[in-house]
């Protein structure tokens, strides 16, 4: 075990020296920053790589011996946009999302995705951290849904009542809404007070007490994605987490079980290699639906993992949704 100080230079120096030696391959390191300079150093040397937990987009483009675990980021914002047009079959969309490059990440693969499959983005507002009045935001995407409402027009609704121009009811197929917790819960509930409706296309950061907690009216049509949840469940995750408790005495974080999962896969991999580099890397990307103590592990044409099931909330807890053949097969 080498420290590289989150460090992206040393983590390149630390490789070096390592592919200058007789190791067999690496493990780690765990952001992105590191890892994407440790792929590039080691790249020209086919030296393997396997990446426990960092989800930045295009780190295993950097060397074809690299290998990631944590599905990307992208992936994340593509599976919402082929499950939105291939099993809602929704022809329109928009985005309200964060500014930081994480969800920006999301939301071009979203977009990009959606509009090569035939749909519409009709609007994209993006916010800052500090935001906590998604207003404005909401009553542009209303005004590019309706029309721009002169102040002056009079609604009514469905018992000839007056609406308040706010609460005019508007429509679109999808909303894509990643963000983190605290966010979304405050931007699900205003969606409803701006009567905006949509069914709502979520990130991993949905997977979270606080959304399932809303009221059902407000999650009713939620849907997000998540490499996390199914591990709680497994039987390869609580082998694993009875294992770790015996030794640390306290549960194992996901960093952890992603450890746990990294050298079993080597290690089987070495022992099928029977210790070549060559045989090495084949054996790896040959990994298919491998059930890890941290979750499946299906290994795409580019060495990053593909496996990253839906969910839909119900009576206040996630349900996954069993996806079609033609959205597996378009992932892979």
């Amino acid at each position: 075990p080498l420290d590289t100080e989150s460090d992206p230079i040393a983590a390149a120096r630390l490789a070096k020296e390592i592919s200058a030696q007789s190791s067999g391959a690496v493990i780690g390191p765990l952001t992105s920053d590191e890892a994407g300079v440790v792929s590039a150093a080691l790249g020209c040397d086919q030296f393997p790589i396997i990446i426990p937990a960092a989800t930045e987009a295009g780190l295993t483009l950097l060397s074809e011996a690299s290998f990631q675990l944590s599905p990307n980021v992208e992936l994340q914002g593509a599976i919402m946009a082929e499950y939105a047009v291939r099993a809602l079959a929704a022809d329109s969309a928009a985005v309200i999302a964060p500014t930081s490059v994480e969800y920006s990440a999301m939301t071009t693969a979203f977009i990009d995705r959606f509009t090569s499959l035939g749909g519409t983005v009709v609007a994209v507002e993006q916010y800052r951290d500090r935001d906590r009045d998604f207003g404005t935001y909401i009553r542009d995407i209303k005004n590019v849904v309706l029309g721009r409402i002169p102040d002056s027009a009079v609604y009514l609704d469905d018992r000839g009542d007056t609406l308040e121009t706010e609460a005019i009811p508007a429509h679109v197929d999808c909303l894509y809404l990643p963000g983190t917790p605290e966010r979304v819960r405050q931007l699900l509930t205003q969606l409803r007070f701006y009567s905006l409706s949509a069914t709502y296309l979520g990130s991993d950061s949905w997977g979270d007490e606080s959304i399932y907690n809303l009221s059902a009216d407000v999650t009713i049509n939620a849907l997000f994605p998540s490499a996390f949840i199914a591990s709680a469940s497994s039987a390869a995750h609580a082998a694993f987490a009875d294992s770790y408790a015996s030794r640390y005495g306290k549960k194992p974080l996901r960093v952890a079980a992603l450890g746990c999962d990294a050298v079993h896969l080597l290690a089987s991999a070495l022992v099928s290699a029977g210790g070549a580099k060559e045989k090495l890397v084949t054996s790896l990307r040959q990994t298919f639906s491998f059930e890890g103590a941290s979750g499946r592990v299906t290994f795409g044409a580019h060495r990053e993992n593909i496996e990253l099931p839906l969910y839909r909330i119900a009576l206040g807890r996630p349900v996954p949704i069993e996806l079609t053949p033609t959205i597996l097969d378009s992932i892979r």
